[in-house]
């Protein structure tokens, strides 16, 4: 782990025995989460501007995970129709 700035992020390199390589780069991320909220999310999804926000009004003492259907933004190319019914068909 490197301190990059004055501020909270940090640089996490190292290998670890996780076959998903996401979940592998989010997990140090997780394990240094300082709040008790935060977002996990994905470079190819789009949500709107008070969307952490309302899913934040959602949590209560008996609500442990809110979660959202994602939407994808319209990319041009073979790798943005790949990447949109790839998503479309984990859900």
């Amino acid at each position: 782990t490197q301190k990059l700035s004055s501020g909270d992020a940090l640089l996490k390199t190292g290998t670890m025995e996780i076959v998903n390589p996401k979940i592998f780069n989010m997990l140090g991320a997780y394990e240094k989460a300082q709040y008790p909220l935060f977002l996990i999310s994905d470079s190819g999804l789009m949500m709107y501007e008070d969307t952490l926000f309302e899913m934040a009004l959602c949590m209560t003492e008996e609500v442990g995970l809110v979660h959202q259907m994602p939407f994808t933004a319209n990319r041009q190319g073979f790798a943005g129709t790949v990447e949109k019914v790839s998503i479309r068909n984990k859900f």
